[in-house]
């Protein structure tokens, strides 16, 4: 065989080398692609359902704030939320309904611990509630509630024994 024909054959198989190299090469960049691709699926499907349960949770949310008479003119208001809330107070919907310093600041409470307040009811009509307001997290959204203002109970009689 002369030198050429070795050497056509020597490059037709350094030739089918670097076809079959670059058909496997191939072939890895189109599995890490499909692999890719079947990653960002998942990851985009747990996200959602990261999403639904967070949606969830929210709807699940039911704060329950009460307001308590404590005889006088004084109230107390629980925090019922099962969790910390931040930032309470409790304002009345109309203040010209109630006689009051509403200059108090903000409180923390946690679930079960409550603040106290004193008002007195003025005459006249008009929307006789309380506002709950608080957020979930500190410096967060406000959240609200209304809530009726109970009525004291009555004075006991200095006659009774």
């Amino acid at each position: 065989m002369s030198g050429e024909v070795i050497a056509a054959w020597a490059g037709a198989a350094v030739a089918l080398l670097g076809a079959g190299l670059a058909t496997w090469q191939a072939n890895r960049a189109i599995h890490a692609a499909t692999r890719s691709a079947a990653a960002d699926e998942r990851a985009a499907v747990a996200a959602e359902r990261a999403n639904e349960l967070a949606e969830q949770q929210v709807t699940k949310y039911v704060p329950e704030w009460t307001i308590s008479p404590l005889g006088g003119h004084g109230y107390e208001l629980t925090n019922g939320t099962g969790e910390t809330a931040y930032d309470v107070t409790a304002r009345p919907v109309d203040p010209r309904q109630y006689f009051g310093d509403w200059s108090d600041p903000p409180e923390d409470l946690g679930h079960g611990e409550s603040l106290t307040f004193t008002t007195q009811r003025g005459i006249g009509g008009g929307d006789h509630r309380f506002v709950v307001s608080w957020s979930r997290d500190p410096g967060g959204e406000q959240l609200t509630q209304r809530k009726p203002l109970p009525p004291q109970p009555p004075p006991r009689s200095l006659n009774r024994r």
